[in-house]
């Protein structure tokens, strides 16, 4: 009996201790499809993009997991993070025609939010390239906030090139080849940036798992559910105490009617 005892001991110290370390922070980073160039894309300034097509949802972040008060502040994609020296975003296509932008480029694809989204308005998203900035290898995605927290993803898309050989079929899987580099920053409960990097899943898909702020409690303070289980296990603790000098005595009183 004396063990059954101290197995739900041990079972309730096990609970508290795992709501006191409290559960990794999860963001899931995605790049999946055979090209990011909608089929039939072209210069003309009427074309009309269906946000369902893949290449709008090319790229996706989810954010599976987290705490109460944490939410993701910008998210950096850097193409030349890994073994690539030349690949670049592209939301000019390096067309020249004045009556488009002024940047020496042409109207271009990206950066666009694509049907998956959830959780996001537009209005909460701003990338750090447009159709007149340009090319680079760097793209930056800010987020209002505590706009962008757990349970919301982002999908989204726009032109890269020389990630593999030439301008076309960027498929997925060269995000994890080239080892592209990602940087996220979060705020809020817990404030903390990481670096991953992409790798291949296949040929046309690619993935980083982000945890974050997992082993310290955003609040140091106990909550009271915890204070409830760390007193309630001293009482335990008590009570088995009183419980084996109760068991003592009665054995003594027996030996002595012996």
């Amino acid at each position: 009996m004396k063990n059954k005892y101290f197995l739900l001991l041990i079972i309730l110290l096990s609970s508290i201790l795992f709501s006191i370390q409290g559960s990794a922070t999860i963001i899931t980073f995605k790049a999946d499809g055979t090209d990011n160039i909608p089929d039939g894309f072209n210069e003309d300034p009427g074309f009309v993009l269906d946000l369902n097509d893949p290449s709008a949802n090319f790229f996706k972040v989810t954010f599976n997991d987290g705490k109460v008060g944490e939410f993701i502040t910008k998210i950096k994609i850097d193409l030349r993070a890994g073994s690539d020296d030349d690949a670049f975003f592209d939301p000019s296509d390096g067309q020249a025609d004045p009556n488009i932008n002024n940047n020496g480029g042409g109207r271009g694809f990206g950066p666009v939010v694509g049907a998956e989204t959830i959780g996001l308005d537009l209005s909460d998203i701003t990338f750090s390239l447009n159709a007149t900035s340009g090319i680079s290898p760097v793209l930056e995605i800010m987020f209002a906030n505590g706009s962008f927290a757990a349970n919301d993803s982002l999908s989204f898309g726009i032109d890269i090139d020389l990630l593999g050989d030439g301008l076309f079929n960027q498929a997925g899987g060269l995000l994890g080849s080239k080892s592209v580099g990602l940087t996220t920053y979060l705020s809020g409960s817990c404030e903390q940036s990481v670096n991953s990097s992409f790798t291949s899943d296949s040929r046309n898909s690619s993935e980083s798992l982000v945890k974050i702020c997992g082993a310290t409690p955003p609040n140091p303070v106990p909550e009271p559910s915890i204070l409830f289980l760390m007193l309630s296990g001293l009482g335990l603790i008590g009570f088995f105490r009183n419980l084996s000098i109760l068991n003592v005595l009665q054995n003594q009183t027996a030996l002595n009617g012996l």
